[in-house]
């Protein structure tokens, strides 16, 4: 009789242990959702949230009062860039350039036109060392179409008798022109531009989903009022990374 009350009061302590561990688990749980209701409540991730040291800040907006001072570490007129840049005084010209690269058939950017042949987007060195090498040796194979491209208004990179002509249609704001800026153009310019191989053009085609296209290209516009076009160029392109 003793054994089995011994064996019963065994079982009952195994339960009572087995429903203490349950309710510690379960307070446990309890405990993580109600932090996780907290925290949703406060407009947070449920997850843990990370420090504001590991969270990358947010790019902030570029402004015209920003492309001013620009244009005024650039050393340009700052009164006459910012009447410049306020008045949009080269809207018609930028939309001469972007009619003139419709018509060129250009549908992106960037695109390029090596002596009128047509390569499109942010190509590795590479392919631009072929296309300028062929042109340069006569080599470039003879049923290649060709467009026919003015280089537009702005000054150019390069000798103008140069044997190699490339025309660039570009958007200030377009990642892909960026990528092409940072790079692939300086080693076209190291190796064809300043050994006067390759004279370079650049025009405008801003895109109509970027709102900083235009005025970038405005602003381009403006210092090349200065003479100081591609410094702008380069300054665009730098500020965004």
């Amino acid at each position: 009789m003793a054994e089995k009350n011994s064996s019963e009061i065994d079982k009952i302590k195994s339960t009572n242990r087995i429903l203490v561990v349950t309710l510690i688990i379960a307070a446990f749980f309890l405990g993580s959702l109600t932090n996780k209701v907290s925290t949703m409540e406060k407009g947070a991730s449920p997850s843990a949230a990370p420090s504001a040291q590991t969270q990358p800040a947010a790019p902030a907006a570029i402004t015209n009062d920003d492309i001013k001072a620009w244009a005024k570490d650039l050393g340009l007129d700052s009164n006459k860039f910012g009447n410049c840049m306020d008045s949009d005084k080269f809207k018609s010209a930028i939309e001469e350039d972007a009619k003139a690269g419709q018509g060129a058939q250009v549908s992106g950017t960037p695109s390029f036109f090596v002596n009128g042949v047509l390569l499109v987007g942010a190509q590795p060195y590479d392919a631009f060392k072929t296309a300028i090498d062929q042109e340069l040796n006569g080599a470039t194979p003879p049923t290649t179409a060709r467009t026919t491209v003015e280089s537009g208004r702005l000054p150019p990179l390069g000798s103008k008798d140069a044997k190699v002509t490339i025309v660039e249609f570009a958007d200030f704001e377009c990642p892909f022109c960026r990528s092409y800026f940072t790079e692939t153009f300086p080693q076209i310019k190291k190796d064809y531009i300043d050994k006067g191989l390759v004279v370079y053009y650049y025009r405008h085609f801003p895109l109509d989903f970027h709102p900083l296209a235009k005025p970038f290209a405005s602003a381009s516009e403006c210092a090349n009022e200065h003479n100081k076009f591609w410094e702008m160029h380069d300054k665009i392109f730098q500020e965004q990374g």
